[in-house]
């Protein structure tokens, strides 16, 4: 069984510490119990009250080599208040919260030239007619910053030989819907897009591109311009479910067997 931890805490003079409550069960070697992180008597007993309170409430105590840790190991635990937080860090169960933050995925405007005509290179076979070029940095834009909860119960069981490990979870529990993916299309002379996009083609080797007046067709000696959906999410299809924005809230149950 993996560690578990769960939070309490101490008074130490007139201020208040965490307690971190870590509890390894191991299958392995004889059924034993260590408490450790300078636990006075007090604390020591409350391997047989937790013990006694499990089996009344009709879960089985985990077999095996346990070692119960109360950090931090230099500040000394006293009293009895610390049955609750070590009974669930037992093992029966204990909580998962993760709080993940993305600042976005970097994307610039690329677009697809035709180098060709260019090209003076006799070392080519065949000259490439289609490169992708570069008309900003590559980082030059960046999706917006996502956040997302997760939660989870993580609960175990042993009936006879056999354990049993079941955790529901909850993603993105307040269900944020960020950004994920933009469209990153550009119009050039080799891809206009069609219709009245109409652009002049450059030397990439010499010459800088000149970028149209957004979206003014009217200008056909420009090199380039942003597609008219640049920067915006993508369109949402069913062949590609929410592949614009962040997974929308969502509920799973794992379902383990140990033997």
């Amino acid at each position: 069984m993996a560690l578990a931890k769960v939070l309490s805490c101490a008074v130490a003079g007139l201020d208040g510490e965490i307690i971190e409550c870590e509890v390894d069960v191991s299958r392995r070697g004889l059924n034993s119990l260590a408490m450790v992180g300078l636990p006075d008597t007090a604390v020591k007993e409350a391997k047989d009250r937790v013990e006694s309170a499990i089996k009344n409430s009709g879960i089985r105590f985990p077999q095996g080599r346990i070692i119960v840790n109360l950090a931090p190991a230099d500040l000394r635990k006293e009293g009895p208040t610390y049955d609750l937080p070590i009974a669930p860090a037992w093992g029966v169960y204990s909580i998962g919260v993760l709080e993940s933050i993305d600042t976005g995925t970097p994307y610039g405007a690329a677009g697809t030239i035709n180098s060709s005509p260019y090209v003076t290179n006799p070392g080519y076979v065949q000259v490439p007619t289609a490169v992708t070029y570069y008309f900003t940095a590559r980082d030059a834009f960046r999706t917006e910053t996502t956040y997302q909860t997760d939660l989870s119960l993580n609960m175990s069981k042993t009936i006879g030989p056999v354990e049993i490990f079941i955790q529901p979870q909850v993603l993105n529990v307040f269900n944020a819907q960020h950004v994920v993916a933009v469209d990153t299309s550009v119009f050039t002379a080799a891809s206009s897009g069609g219709g009245n996009n109409k652009f002049a083609p450059f030397n990439p080797f010499t010459t800088a591109p000149t970028q149209r007046p957004h979206g003014d067709t009217t200008v056909t000696t420009a090199n380039w311009d942003y597609g008219p959906n640049f920067g915006h999410p993508t369109a949402f299809t069913s062949s590609s479910v929410n592949g614009s924005f962040q997974l929308p809230r969502t509920f799973r149950v794992s379902l383990e067997v140990a033997l």
